[in-house]
């Protein structure tokens, strides 16, 4: 139910999740939990990758980085890194994006936990597909609005994470 009541306070259109995660079957066990807690919901798989997933991460967040167009807000980074204060010491590096970001290479299990940036590289895929459509229709499709309203913020609860 937590992932539900995190839709509805923020009030959220669609939930993007992993294909691979469950092979579809957690798209329709979150489904019904979501309408009972929020307004209505989607629930949308991203595009399957059958790429080697390190591959995948860098060939996502690599152009952006490259570019310097990756911006992550201080107050993300202080709530993140509380959220693994908890670990064990030789565990709590494991957990931590940037740990994960300095460290991951295409070679296959370079990292072993990948999480925080397999979620990163998706939401900047998700962003640079919105991004690439026509800036005619953008508005139109509250992106725009969307983007002044926040979206930059860090929309974490601490005890979310």
């Amino acid at each position: 139910m937590t992932l539900a009541r995190i839709a509805q306070d923020y009030k959220v259109n669609s939930v993007v999740v992993e294909p691979n995660f469950g092979d579809g079957m957690f798209n329709e066990l979150l489904k019904p939990i979501l309408q009972k807690v929020s307004e209505p919901v989607q629930v949308v798989d991203t595009e399957r990758s059958s790429a080697q997933k390190e591959r995948r991460i860098i060939d996502c967040l690599e152009p952006v980085m490259n570019k310097h167009k990756l911006v992550v807000s201080n107050a993300l980074v202080l709530i993140h890194y509380k959220s693994t204060e908890h670990l064990p010491a030789e565990e709590v590096n494991r957990y931590r994006l940037f740990y994960q970001l300095t460290r991951i290479t295409k070679h296959k299990g370079a990292l072993v936990n990948d999480d925080r940036i397999d979620v990163l590289a998706l939401g900047v895929h998700y962003w640079t597909g919105q991004m690439a459509r026509d800036h005619v229709v953008l508005p139109r499709n509250g992106l725009s609005r969307d983007l002044r309203c926040g979206l930059m913020q860090p929309h974490i609860k601490e005890e979310t994470m």
